[in-house]
């Protein structure tokens, strides 16, 4: 079993990544302990979440992943910034992709990696912004099955 941190500034990322996988993601059923990759939350924090997340196969390895935008509303920003993670469970391979995409732009084209079996992969998506030092603010991540 692989445990994502949770990007926070200090090391209680990991610790919130285990606990809210531990409460919110593991599934008993007659004995056998799974986990529910939906409900893994990989990023949490203050950014409103991507809103209506759908994807489109545009190629056999081509994902355009379609949102819809707050604008400047709320904790929403048109210039937050994407964060998607391709994660496959069984082949224990994840793929980043940060920063490519902007909240105002609705969509981005992914081109997946030869190297992740699409089969039993995950998709997750979060905006995050970024702040002076280096430092960035990120929304509560989405999850979606692309295998």
């Amino acid at each position: 079993m692989t445990l994502h941190a949770i990007p926070t500034p200090t090391k209680k990322g990991f610790h919130l990544a285990l606990s809210q996988k531990l409460k919110s993601a593991m599934l008993e059923i007659q004995g056998t302990v799974t986990v529910q990759y939906e409900s893994i939350l990989l990023s949490s924090g203050l950014v409103s979440p991507v809103h209506n997340l759908q994807p489109e196969w545009i190629g056999a390895r081509q994902l355009k992943l379609n949102w819809e935008s707050q604008g400047n509303q709320g904790n929403s920003r048109e210039s937050d910034f994407s964060w998607i993670v391709i994660y496959n469970p069984e082949e224990g391979i994840a793929e980043e992709v940060m920063g490519e995409a902007f909240r105002k732009s609705q969509s981005h084209i992914l081109e997946l990696a030869p190297r992740i079996n699409l089969s039993g992969s995950y998709l997750y998506m979060s905006f995050y912004r970024q702040l002076p030092r280096n430092k960035r603010r990120f929304s509560d991540s989405v999850c979606i099955p692309i295998g």
